[in-house]
This record gives C-alpha cells, sequence and structure tokens, in this order.
C-alpha cells in the first residue's frame, strides 16, 4: 500500500496533468459500470424518455421545451447500437454511460489548463486533483443530467475567453468561446444567471478589442439556432427561452413563488449543500478558498455569485442545480487556497491545516468509492431490466402499493409489452378488468408492497391468474441511505417479480 501510494505521489508530482487526467478518467470509468439506474426523475423520464421518442422515429412532442441537442445526442447512441444488433435498454445505457465519462474528463483539462494560465502550476495542480475527485462529481457526470453535461462547454467558453486576448488565434478563440457558451445555455436554460453577466464582463474586457465581434456573432448563432429548432419541433420561434424566461417577467414573478409540484427547499439549501460537499469542517476552509478567489478572478468570481444568489431566490430549489458551476467553484477555491495557507502559517497552525486537508481526503476517498456502486432506483429499474431479459413478455403489471412512480418502461425494451399500473389495493378488482381483457395478456407482475403474501393473494384471485415468484429486489444501499435522509422524497422497497399463469380449466 505504501509503494502504491509513494508511486503515485510521484507521479503526481512529475506529471502532474497525465496523472489527475488519468485518476480522474479511471473513476469515472468504475462508476459508469458499476452506477446503474438513475439518481432523480429528471435524469430518466425527462432525457431518456425524450430520446428514445427521437430514436424510435416519433420525435419529440410540441410541449418539450428542452433543447433536442442533448436527447438528439443519446437518441443517436441507442441507433447506432440497434445497428449493430443490440437493442438491449441495458446495454444502451452502460455505453452513454461510458461516453459521458470520457466527456466530462474535459472538466479536468478545461479547470487545469485555466489555473496553469492564470495562477500557477501548483494552483493547477490542486484545483485539477478536487475536480477529478470530488465524490459528487463522478457519479452526477455519467448519469443523465443536463447539469453536469453542460459543464464541459461553460468551462470551454471561460478557457477559450481567456485565450482570445493575448494569442495570434484570438479571433478563433473568441468565436468558440461564444459558442461554447451558447451551447451551455441551451444545454442547460436556467444558466442564464450566469451567462449574461459573464458575457457582459467578456464583452466588456478592453484587450479583447475587435475579437468581441467574433465572440457575440457565434453565441447569438446558437442562439437562433435554438431558435429555429423551437420553430421546427414546438411551431414557435424561441419556444424555449419564452417558457424558461417568462415566468421571470410576471409580477409577482412565478419562478419566485413555490409550485406545490416541485422541492421547494430553503433559502440557504445551496449554501448548506456546499458546505455538505466539502466535508466539514474542512468546507469552511473550501468556502473562505472560493471567495478569495472569486476576488482574484472576477470574471468568474462575479458570474459565480449572481448565479448561486439568483437560484437561491428563485422558488424551486434541489442541490443539483448547483451542478453547473461546482467545478468553477472547484477552481476558485484553488486559486485562493495559497492566501488560506498563509493565513494558518501567520498564527503557526500549520498542523491544524495539514490535519483538514489529510481528514477531507481520508473522507472524501471513502465517499468516492461508495458512490461509484450506487445503483439509483434499483427497485424501479432492475425489475425491469430482469423482465427484458427474458425477452417474452407480453404485458406487465406494475402493483404500487408502497408509493407511486411513474414507470421507467424503456428498460422493457422494443417492442414494449403494455403497462398496467395499480396503485390501490381498494380498486384491485377494476384494475384487474382492463388485464383480463387484454390481448395478449400479461405475463408478469411486478409488486411492491410492506404485505406481500396478503396483496399476492389478493392479486391471484383478481386475475384469475397463478402467480409464480421469479425474484426478490431489494433496494441499493444508496436509494436505502436518500430514504433516510429525506424519506418524504426517496422511497427504498422490495420489489417482487412474478410470472402471471392462466390456471388449468377445472375438470368436468
Amino acid at each position: 500500500m505504501r509503494t502504491s501510494a509513494a508511486a503515485l505521489r510521484r507521479a503526481f508530482e512529475e506529471h502532474p496533468f497525465i496523472t489527475v487526467l488519468i485518476l480522474g478518467a479511471a473513476l469515472r470509468l468504475i462508476t459508469a459500470i458499476f452506477s446503474q439506474g438513475f439518481l432523480a426523475v429528471d435524469d430518466h423520464h425527462v432525457l431518456v424518455d425524450a430520446a428514445e421518442r427521437l430514436a424510435s422515429g416519433q420525435g419529440l412532442e410540441v410541449a418539450h421545451r428542452r433543447s433536442i441537442l442533448y436527447p438528439g445526442a443519446v437518441a443517436l447512441v441507442m441507433r447506432a447500437m440497434e445497428a449493430v444488433g443490440d437493442s438491449s435498454p441495458h446495454h444502451q445505457m452502460l455505453v452513454i454511460r461510458l461516453l459521458q465519462a470520457a466527456f466530462s474528463v474535459l472538466d479536468i483539462y478545461f479547470v487545469y489548463r485555466m489555473l496553469e494560465r492564470i495562477a500557477s502550476l501548483r494552483a493547477a495542480r490542486l484545483g485539477g486533483l478536487l475536480v477529478a475527485t470530488c465524490f459528487v462529481l463522478p457519479i452526477t457526470s455519467v448519469h443523465q443530467f443536463e447539469e453536469t453535461v453542460c459543464q464541459v462547454p461553460l468551462l470551454a467558453a471561460v478557457y477559450w475567453a481567456l485565450r482570445a486576448e493575448g494569442e495570434r488565434r484570438g479571433a478563433m478563440f473568441a468565436a468558440l468561446s461564444g459558442m461554447a457558451l451558447g451551447v451551455a445555455l441551451v444545454l442547460r436554460f436556467p444558466l442564464i444567471p450566469f451567462v449574461a453577466p459573464f458575457a457582459l464582463m467578456v464583452v466588456c474586457r478592453p484587450r479583447l478589442g475587435w475579437r468581441r465581434a467574433h465572440f457575440v456573432l457565434s453565441l447569438a448563432a446558437v442562439l437562433t439556432l435554438q431558435g429555429f429548432s423551437n420553430h421546427l419541433i414546438n411551431h414557435e420561434w424561441w419556444y424555449s427561452f419564452r417558457s424558461y424566461y417568462g415566468p421571470l417577467f410576471h409580477w409577482p414573478a412565478e419562478a419566485l413563488t413555490p409550485q406545490g409540484s416541485y422541492p421547494q427547499g430553503e433559502p440557504w439549501t445551496y449554501a448548506a449543500a456546499l458546505l455538505g460537499i466539502f466535508i466539514p469542517p474542512f468546507s469552511v476552509l473550501f468556502a473562505a478558498a472560493a471567495a478569495r478567489g472569486g476576488t482574484h478572478s472576477p470574471l468568474l468570481g462575479v458570474p459565480t455569485l449572481t448565479f448561486l444568489l439568483a437560484i437561491s431566490v428563485i422558488a424551486n430549489r434541489q442541490e443539483r442545480f448547483l451542478l453547473p458551476v461546482l467545478p468553477i467553484i472547484i477552481l476558485l477555491a484553488a486559486l485562493g487556497f495559497q492566501v488560506v495557507e498563509t493565513w494558518f502559517a501567520r498564527r503557526a497552525w500549520r498542523s491544524a491545516y495539514r490535519a483538514l486537508w489529510t481528514y477531507y481526503w481520508a473522507v472524501n476517498s471513502v465517499l468516492v468509492v461508495a458512490a461509484a456502486f450506487v445503483y439509483g432506483k434499483k427497485d424501479r429499474v432492475a425489475p425491469l431490466v430482469f423482465v427484458q431479459a427474458r425477452h417474452d413478455a407480453t404485458g406487465v403489471v406494475v402493483a404500487e402499493y408502497t408509493y407511486g412512480f411513474p414507470v421507467p418502461g424503456y428498460y422493457l425494451g422494443q417492442p414494449r409489452p403494455q403497462v398496467f399500473v395499480f396503485e390501490d389495493r381498494t380498486r384491485v378488482v377494476q384494475d384487474a378488468q382492463a388485464v383480463r381483457a387484454a390481448n395478449p395478456p400479461a405475463n408478469y407482475l411486478i409488486l411492491y408492497s410492506d404485505s406481500v403474501e396478503v396483496d399476492e393473494a389478493r392479486l391471484e384471485r383478481a386475475l384469475g391468474a397463478r402467480l409464480r415468484r421469479d425474484a426478490v429486489i431489494g433496494p441499493s444501499l444508496g436509494d436505502e441511505l436518500a430514504h433516510v435522509i429525506n424519506p418524504r422524497r426517496n422511497h427504498a422497497t422490495r420489489a417482487v417479480v412474478l410470472s402471471l399463469e392462466p390456471r388449468a380449466p377445472a375438470p368436468r
């Protein structure tokens, strides 16, 4: 163990850039393989369902307000795998996670290169290592969150804007920066509180000179393409922009008014999330360093602060909304840690400073390994994967007697068997009538119940079929922990997969 640690330390000292890239890539590769399922409703039922519609040729619904860019890219992967003869949803999602893992390594690249450019090699090494290993990033990077996919173009926009000022090919970098900023925005429209002040500050930088025209025109071109795609899909130019930003112009602003269907959180939700992500009490040092880094680089500090304040005011507050700027916050902290270290040194507290770093690395290492094996919503996904792998499903009954949820039917594959959802035990006879009348008949039942034997007997009578247990699938450890933390919004229960077998006719 000591030999391995020493070898890693030597590699980090001699080849820091390559080492942090390999380390970050390895963590994301492991997570892509083992972290199956999905973490939130949006990263499946918004993205994957839309991508499946595109892949199957149905097209997006007229009310689809997000950009076609992300679901379109995922749909291309689905179509490519079908073209080579693999239509398994389980395999398709593995390939998509692997591709996203590779894409997310660019976060490390851009953070490292920016710190190397505006600060020092030491800051670049620290920032690259933090982005590579922060336990939140590998797992969110491989799942289908638009909040993480937009990180790469956002960082690219910042990096290329910096390069546009002092290099011979500055016009090209200015154009690339504007294009990347536009892509980041259409991937995640609520990113506007960062994009708007950043774009304004770039345009006002005197050293950019005439290159600012390239930045503005390329940004405008991307936004115009998004408007045109809205015209094709929604039959209304700028539909996405109106849907997202229109509520901000109502009085009182709808975005500031709590909506019952969304998690609300508190105004301090994001501050508490940041303190938790960077592991208290170390996170206090991290916050101080990030604040200092923001004053060192206003081009990043001002848009980041504006973004944090804006999303804290908007009523719908969910911790994952922090993800677009999380690598930038880490970059700012890497900029400011030198000042924090100096503050400790002046008070002869070096040992306390080193102890806090040791504590952070130890706890974060445990968390990043644990997160890599989280099977999100396993009780919803794994039963459907089990049924699909048998390739004989003609219909599936899903009895949701512990909690209600939208069924992720994508995992049943194509052709899709009909799905019947039972939600109320008192209506089991009425619900069963539709199943008994179906042709072809349903031949699988997935039961979520806190009284399995009683519900099995009730369903057997109502469906007029004999039930045979095929599998019992429990929730993942990650789902159980999420349930403990927030039982109102996170559920974890057993799923029992049963085969429906017609009863033999009674002998005459």
